[in-house]
């Protein structure tokens, strides 16, 4: 019995082999604790900059929405007061006299007025694809066709692409936009 007792006694401190097996598995759960963290820091950011993205993208769209839909028309010979446009690029002409352009160089997007001279970049990485319409005059449906000039045009379409730069992805945001002041809502010569 008295053997025990002291045997008891003795053993109130740790070995050199627990501690070193303590410090080994508590090295581990750090390591594997930090990797857990760090990737979830990685994803958090890609998802953000990717959301944060298509936020962008879709603004851009409703701002060129926006400004096309104000497009004046000047009358039934001219149409529209639309003085360039291209798959690009387009310049018009707003009911207040301010001249609009919407363009894409070096994969930016901008937006400029006349009056203030101002000219925004809307987006980066950016393409745009922009392609007018006119109503097919044989069709009951209101089915569209391709626009020849000014005077056709009806609706434009807008196809924006931009590439995420933080994951690579490629956003692509699409809208039909109707002008506004035709002849048929307001008198015209």
């Amino acid at each position: 019995m008295q053997y025990f007792a002291t045997l008891r006694t003795r053993q109130r401190g740790f070995t050199v082999v627990e501690l070193v097996i303590t410090v080994v598995v508590m090295g581990i759960l750090a390591v594997v604790g930090v990797s857990m963290i760090s990737d979830s820091f990685t994803t958090a950011r890609v998802v953000n900059a990717g959301q944060s993205n298509a936020n962008d993208a879709r603004y851009a769209v409703e701002r060129l929405a926006r400004e096309i839909r104000e497009i004046k028309h000047v009358d039934k010979a001219t149409g529209y007061g639309i003085s360039a446009m291209t798959g690009s690029k387009l310049v018009f002409t707003r009911p207040d006299n301010v001249v609009v352009t919407i363009d894409v160089s070096s994969s930016n997007l901008t937006l400029g007025y006349s009056s203030p001279a101002t000219v925004s970049t809307l987006a980066t990485q950016a393409t745009l694809n922009l392609q007018y319409l006119a109503l097919d005059p044989l069709s009951a449906t209101g089915a569209t066709s391709a626009a020849t000039g000014a005077t056709d045009v009806r609706f434009v379409e807008i196809t924006l692409t931009m590439t995420d730069t933080t994951s690579g992805k490629v956003i692509t945001e699409r809208s039909r936009v109707a002008l506004r002041n035709m002849c048929e809502t307001n008198p015209c010569t």
